[in-house]
């Protein structure tokens, strides 16, 4: 298995534990959650190397190398993988649903994470200022138009 895969086995099996209401859950470390900086690599198009954020849909080759919908529809990719360079024809090129759904989780745990972070550098005070609410509604904004 590749680095790249394993790692996404991990970040996997992490948003499965969180999700859980088992009582059998991975213990969490002194910090409170896990860095997640490891993964942003993995959705990062081998192509354009743009990362593939919430709306964009995901497409891999049958060896598993990854591409943006962008990148998908470019001629000379239409023709072969970039990475591995087999032809694209007769269903080699696919849609990567479960990737899609990894990065819609990994960049929403990224948003919160920097929200948490940004409150916390602001101070108790300034937390229900209308600056924290009007980064919360972009953000739901960013979900709404996702979905």
């Amino acid at each position: 298995m590749s680095d790249a895969s394993s790692r996404i086995c991990i970040f996997f099996s992490m948003h499965v534990d969180a999700s859980s209401s088992t009582s059998h859950q991975r213990p969490q470390s002194a910090s409170s959650t896990p860095d997640l900086s490891i993964f942003e690599k993995d959705f990062e198009c081998s192509v354009c190397l743009e990362d593939m954020r919430p709306p964009t849909k995901i497409f891999q080759c049958r060896n598993g190398h990854v591409m943006c919908e962008h990148c998908q529809g470019h001629p000379e990719v239409e023709q072969r993988c970039p990475s591995c360079r087999i032809p694209l024809a007769n269903g080699n090129l696919m849609r990567n649903i479960p990737m899609e759904k990894l990065a819609m989780s990994f960049y929403e745990r990224s948003s919160s994470r920097r929200r948490k972070k940004q409150q916390h550098l602001r101070g108790s005070s300034r937390r229900g200022s209308s600056v924290t609410r009007e980064s919360e509604s972009a953000d739901r904004k960013d979900l709404e138009e996702f979905f």
